[in-house]
């Protein structure tokens, strides 16, 4: 009996030796990377902004990569480090760090390294590019002049940038960066298409505020030119499939003189539509105190302090009182009061103000002051007589 187990035993232990794959190519592969590593932070080293110490880092790079590839040649003899060797020899050039400018490698530091980080930079300064969007919040009257601009200079930019040797990189399938970064790259793009795909059109199209539609409009289109530059480096039917979405979903929007035009459209139709709310109230002591409130206001000094005051309603019955949760005390109360107002270039605007007077105690209160208010333009034959 104890020999049968014995036998089975050997028998099971020599099957397991048998059917272990080998380790010695993992083993290669992880040593390569960890070689690559060393490499690569010289790379970033040298596109590195400059300081003092960037000279001591370099150098400590340097020494740290020597060492690491001596090791690799050890362990490893029969594996080919010529790429790692030939780089070494440009790195050690003394006068390289210093001629270096900030992320503008020269010729001479053309190593396989720096045409793999020169792909990586690429595609990250790709999935950068966003609309200007905080320019159309802003209502600023050139942001769409300010959109198409950056657009032509990226498109510029890329013309320059994604030359055959950039496509062949990202051919590469044995790169361990290269697949990285191309994997981001195709994340991305399969992320851009899901979020166009759900676009709400008709949102954007009847949107009533022109600088609103415009932003979310550019938004597509800058998808969509990040989808197309994407495109022309890798060959992936993902990003064909997204461009179709996106190519789709511009033919429904339009144009932008298109969209400009529907833009005025909506804005002149929701203009028309503004009036003043019914007043509550007919105090003119009140309105007399929230027009002096409303004047010295640091909210209106900049758009309406030379405005002229058609017409107040006060659109509350009364004053709402504020008290503090946990203790019952007054803190403070408020009203609404809409104004509508004339500004010098002609053009009649509503303007809804909440006043607030803080409590003194006793059943008093200090002065009324602008709390917050919100403007919009409406047409001078709707104010009332």
């Amino acid at each position: 009996m104890k020999h049968f187990v014995l036998i089975l035993f050997l028998f099971g232990f020599a099957t397991l030796c048998i059917a272990q794959p080998t380790t010695s190519g993992k083993r290669i592969d992880t040593d390569v990377k960890i070689l690559t590593r060393r490499f690569e932070s010289i790379e970033r080293i040298i596109r590195a902004p400059k300081n003092k110490n960037s000279a001591i880092r370099y150098k400590r790079a340097i020494e740290s990569a020597e060492k690491a590839l001596l090791r690799f040649k050890k362990k490893h003899p029969d594996y080919d480090t010529s790429k790692f060797e030939n780089a070494l020899n440009t790195y050690r050039d003394p006068q390289k760090i210093a001629s270096e400018s900030n992320n503008s490698p020269t010729k001479s530091t053309r190593t396989s390294f720096s045409r793999v980080e020169d792909f990586a930079e690429l595609i990250d300064e790709i999935l950068a590019l966003q609309s200007p969007a905080r320019e159309f919040l802003r209502s600023k009257s050139d942001a769409t002049e300010m959109a198409q601009k950056k657009l032509s200079d990226f498109r510029s930019n890329m013309k320059a940038k994604i030359t055959p040797e950039i496509k062949a990189i990202a051919a590469e399938k044995n790169n361990r960066k290269v697949k990285r970064i191309s994997e981001k790259a195709i994340r991305r793009a399969i992320q851009l298409e899901s979020e166009l795909s759900k676009t709400d059109i008709a949102r954007i199209k009847n949107d009533p505020k022109p600088n609103i539609m415009l932003m979310r409009y550019f938004e597509v289109i800058f998808a969509k030119e990040k989808l197309e530059t994407l495109q022309q480096i890798f060959d992936n039917d993902e990003l064909s499939k997204a461009n179709n979405v996106a190519n789709t979903l511009i033919a429904k929007l339009g144009t932008i003189d298109q969209i400009e035009k529907r833009g005025k459209a909506n804005y002149a139709a929701r203009v028309a539509k503004v009036r003043l709310f019914p007043e509550r109230q007919k105090s003119q002591a009140l309105k007399r105190r929230f027009i002096s409130a409303f004047k010295g206001s640091p909210f209106t000094q900049k758009d309406f302090a030379k405005s002229e005051i058609l017409k107040v309603h006060l659109v509350n019955s009364g004053w709402s009182v504020r008290r503090n949760k946990l203790t019952g005390i007054i803190l403070s109360r408020d009203q609404q009061a809409q104004f509508a107002l004339k500004k010098a270039d002609g053009k009649c605007y509503s303007y809804l103000v909440l006043f607030e007077q803080k409590s003194q105690g006793g059943g008093k209160y200090g002065g009324v002051y602008m709390r917050s208010g919100s403007s919009q333009e409406m047409l001078c034959s709707n104010v009332p007589k």
